[in-house]
């Protein structure tokens, strides 16, 4: 004969906590839930002379953040982006193929909910149809001191409001970023 026994698992059995263990089947009371930020919002102007000796070319409606009205995943706050206009053109987008939406995997606006566990990561590309130094501006609306905002690329850059980060892009080449956020 075999008796079976079942084995205590400790862990939170919340799942709305930020630590849920689907394998617990006891509450050991370490529960955390998200911490929840204020809205706010960081623009991101992609711009590049082609070729360096053509006239500048901008990409100004790159809008990154958090808000009480928007989910992590794919909502009506996340903002497709649009072709390029004919003749010299760069773009800058919020790249989401795991959305499989009918407007593409590139966005010019991505939020998220304002409700933190960890970290919140957004993938920031850039492409343009000439080569040419390219400058990237953060500008900040209403973000809180209490967040930590790193650029990734080829090394962790801390951002701040109205930061310029100077890079060179490729003719027809995607550079790609990852800002990451996080709750100090």
């Amino acid at each position: 004969m075999f008796f079976g026994c079942n084995e205590n698992i400790n862990g939170c059995l919340d799942i709305n906590a930020c630590n849920y263990n689907v394998n617990a089947n006891h509450d050991d009371g370490s529960c955390q839930y998200p911490e929840e930020s204020s809205d706010w919002n960081i623009q991101i102007i992609a711009s590049m002379n082609p070729w360096t000796v053509l006239d500048s070319i901008f990409d100004e409606n790159n809008i990154f953040g958090v808000s009480s009205s928007s989910y992590d995943d794919n909502d009506s706050m996340d903002t497709p982006e649009p072709p390029p206009a004919p003749g010299n053109w760069i773009s800058g987008y919020f790249y989401h193929p795991e959305w499989d939406s009918i407007f593409g995997d590139k966005f010019t606006q991505d939020y998220k909910s304002n409700e933190f566990c960890d970290l919140k990561e957004w993938e920031f590309n850039v492409e343009a149809n000439s080569s040419g130094p390219l400058e990237l501006l953060f500008l900040f609306n209403n973000v809180p001191d209490s967040l930590e905002l790193e650029l990734i690329h080829d090394e962790n850059i801390s951002l701040s409001d109205s930061l310029i980060l100077n890079f060179f892009l490729e003719e027809n080449m995607t550079k790609e970023f990852l800002i990451k956020v996080s709750v100090n």
